[in-house]
């Protein structure tokens, strides 16, 4: 297997409070809200990307080839 992208929803019950987007090269947060006439704003931020994607990929990865070992 061969992760090249991984997202991340953040959940409050029914309501998303963000997603993420890591590869490699970038992370990007998505915010849904609302602006002060309550119409629907989404907010992002990109930033380069951290070690964290492979810390989370190699995690994966194992979770993933241990259920299929058994």
């Amino acid at each position: 297997m061969n992760i090249t992208k991984l997202v991340i929803t953040g959940h409050d019950d029914a309501a998303i409070l963000f997603a993420t987007t890591l590869t490699e090269d970038e992370a990007k947060v998505v915010r849904p809200g609302t602006d002060e006439e309550g119409e629907t704003v989404i907010g992002e931020s990109h930033q380069k990307a951290t070690d964290v994607f492979a810390a989370i990929r190699d995690l994966m990865d194992d979770v993933v080839n241990a259920s299929t070992k058994d």
